[in-house]
């Protein structure tokens, strides 16, 4: 019996140094991947692919409450098409020019970020979006959600969780 008793204890020690060898992000956490791009979420968030695809957008991720939509631009393919953009600000001008959004350019370290509202259906929506950039891309995420729930700290907070 005492050995059993023995037995079943380094069992549980071995089962919680496992545990605590892997990082507890990896169970609370949703994380969305594409090429260089890399996104943590909180759990509760899914990608919607076929949504994105019909909609011409790179990803669309949400959690029926909140959305984000977004894509990603190579730079090299926007000089081909003619495009001189030299800064990630010129690049956040040209996508407020682009989505006809009246309200400033914002800065919060290493992106820049509008936020905008619309009414869509009887119900207002407030968005933010929020411009990135690596050596090769442009990435593009619009975050949106009823705005009676619209946060922006809480939005900066998921944007901390991009890696691109």
């Amino acid at each position: 019996m005492k050995r059993k008793f023995i037995t079943i204890c380094l069992a549980l020690l071995v089962l919680v140094f496992s545990l605590s060898a892997c990082s507890l992000d990896m169970f609370l956490n949703f994380t969305y991947s594409y090429n260089d791009f890399t996104f943590v979420l909180p759990l509760g968030f899914e990608d919607d692919q076929q949504l994105a695809d019909e909609n011409g957008f790179t990803f669309v991720i949400d959690n029926d409450i909140e959305f984000f939509c977004g894509t990603i631009e190579d730079k090299s393919y926007l000089a081909s098409e003619g495009y001189e953009i030299n800064s990630l600000l010129e690049y956040a001008q040209a996508i407020k020019y682009f989505y006809g959004i009246s309200d400033s350019i914002n800065n919060y370290g290493s992106y820049y970020y509008m936020t905008y509202d619309s009414v869509i259906d009887g119900i207002d929506f407030t968005y933010m979006t929020c411009i990135f950039e690596n050596s090769e891309s442009y990435l593009v995420i619009t975050y949106y959600t009823p705005s009676s729930m619209f946060d922006e700290d809480a939005v900066h907070d998921y944007m901390k969780g991009i890696t691109f």
